[in-house]
């Protein structure tokens, strides 16, 4: 492994053929699985800073339309 490698590259030597590695990644390579997770990850942020920003004082839902 090199400092410059490309990170596909790096995965690929590190990777097993068939192994428990490989088989993850055939997973989360299909669109909808990862798209899915990403889709779900980025909605449970957005709604947490949300809730953290006190967006419920101001009268904002997480469409980010107003309430009142």
């Amino acid at each position: 492994m090199h400092p410059n490698d490309h990170p596909a590259e790096l995965r690929r030597q590190v990777t097993s053929p068939n192994g428990t590695t490989a088989a993850a990644m055939s997973v989360l390579a299909t669109e909808s699985a990862l798209s899915a997770l990403i889709l779900r990850a980025t909605k449970a942020a957005f709604q947490r800073s949300l809730e953290l920003g006190g967006a419920e004082e101001l009268g904002l839902t997480s469409s980010g339309q107003g309430t009142k």
